[in-house]
């Protein structure tokens, strides 16, 4: 999947390719956060709020005659048209998105290419949904192009309006087409650790919030009020916040890595130090290795609390092909763990997920480049990762990873006939020899032995 992205904030021109493992790298407002947030926000757009429109005919004929079929050929034949209307609408949600704004979106531009979709004929499924006390069946037939609706109500169940139907084959149609091409986004933002902490006024706000709806006149609409608790944040921000919200609800669920890979959780817990759990008081806690105290996330460390949201996504919300992004993984950590975290993000993409990171950690990047350097059946090597005690279940295919440094480049803007200087995303190249080379990391690096080398050894160009 590449996204592209024009005249939006920092970013005059860029396009993303998605990887198995992406990163982003740069120097502090150039972009990075921009392209972060628009990724996860058209991501979480297409998922959650965009379907195919359909005619509303579909809606009408399942409830007066409880059957109707869409041929999809259209849509077979020509699926960008179908990315193109929703990189429109997504356009218009821009200003929730990013908290700011309808102004400053005049003249953004988005648009998505994916790869080839899969063989939409031989696509087969059927899938069940119960609206208002009546049962709606989706389904498809190997081989076909059409796909048929049916709709059985109970006597006594409340009529459901004709439009909710339509959206909802609309959005099965939409994830059939483009099934495991365009994936489910999470998000572990910058701001996880203030979300973390301060969960109880979070709740105590939104309560609050509801109140105030119980002293209107009726004329409020309840879902606008409640839309509007956090409209002073970006999405990503708003998704953190509302994750914190529920914490407690989702630990009590389990993915596919805790009923399959417990080894993942296990390497996640002894780089956190400790473990997670619910109490009896319904509250999340924190029992440091070796300890028996259960310490609450106030009296927990920073640590601990920006690998919190990492930690519930692994254990209770992770699904294959979702796409993982993380906002500064290095964010509060010793250099050793940033290293671990880097190898437990590398073990995440062998495990069918798909990572994006955004990082100023040089012991990130480095330890990435070795996962990729290692991953080599040369005796060298091998005996090397041997010594070093490196899991191969960790080690990186460079084939698989996408790096962009976010700088200022002379290029030619859409539209444009002359070169300028426009912010953007270099694509940055990636190999099994030497990894990734972030020149702004180096050159940091090399100021600091060289003037260190100055001071510590005199002269060093002997003068």
């Amino acid at each position: 999947m590449k996204l592209t992205l024009t005249n939006l904030g920092a970013i005059d021109h860029a396009e993303i390719e998605l990887g198995d493992f992406t990163i982003i790298c740069g120097e502090n407002n150039t972009g990075k956060t921009y392209a972060t947030y628009a990724m996860y926000g058209f991501l979480s757009f297409w998922n959650d709020a965009f379907h195919i429109r359909l005619p509303n005919q579909i809606g009408h004929e399942l409830i007066d005659v409880g059957t109707t079929s869409l041929n999809m050929t259209p849509f077979i034949e020509n699926p960008s048209a179908v990315l193109h209307k929703a990189c429109q609408e997504y356009v218009e949600h821009l200003p929730q998105v990013f908290a700011s704004p309808q102004k400053r979106f005049t003249h953004t531009q988005v648009s998505v290419q994916v790869e080839p979709v899969a063989h939409f004929h031989e696509v087969e499924f059927e899938r069940s949904f119960s609206i208002g006390g009546s049962t709606l069946v989706i389904s498809k037939a190997k081989g076909a192009a059409d796909i048929i609706a049916s709709m059985v109500a109970e006597k006594g169940t409340r009529k459901v309006p004709g439009a909710v139907i339509t959206r909802l084959v609309g959005q099965v149609a939409r994830d059939e087409l483009f099934g495991g091409v365009i994936p489910r986004p999470f998000i572990v933002s910058a701001e996880r650790t203030g979300a973390a902490i301060f969960k109880n006024e979070l709740n105590l706000q939104r309560n609050r919030m509801i109140e105030e709806l119980g002293r209107t006149d009726g004329d409020c609409d309840p879902f606008e009020l409640i839309n509007r608790v956090y409209s002073d944040y970006p999405m990503p921000v708003k998704s953190s916040i509302n994750f914190a919200r529920k914490r407690e609800e989702i630990a009590k669920q389990e993915s596919f890595i805790a009923k399959g890979h417990r080894a993942v959780l296990i390497e996640y817990e002894d780089i956190l130090g400790g473990q997670f759990d619910v109490g009896r008081d319904e509250q999340m806690r924190f029992t440091p290795k070796g300890s028996k105290a259960h310490l609450s996330m106030d009296e927990s460390s920073s640590s601990v609390r920006s690998l919190l949201d990492l930690g519930l996504y692994l254990s209770s919300v992770a699904k294959k092909g979702d796409l993982l992004i993380i906002d500064e993984p290095e964010l509060n950590l010793h250099p050793q763990n940033q290293r671990r975290v880097a190898r437990l993000l590398s073990r995440l993409v062998r495990l069918g997920l798909k990572v994006l990171i955004t990082t100023h950690s040089d012991y990130i990047i480095k330890e990435l480049n070795l996962l990729m350097m290692l991953n080599s059946t040369e005796d060298r090597v091998v005996a090397i990762a041997e010594r070093e005690k490196y899991d191969r279940q960790s080690f990186l295919d460079p084939d698989k990873v996408r790096a962009y440094v976010a700088s200022t480049e002379l290029m030619i803007k859409p539209g444009k006939k002359r070169r300028s200087q426009c912010k953007t995303l270099v694509a940055m190249p990636v190999n099994c020899e030497t990894g990734i080379t972030i020149g702004s990391f180096d050159k940091a690096i090399e100021d600091l032995n060289r003037i260190e080398d100055e001071l510590v050894y005199g002269d060093v160009n002997g003068e």
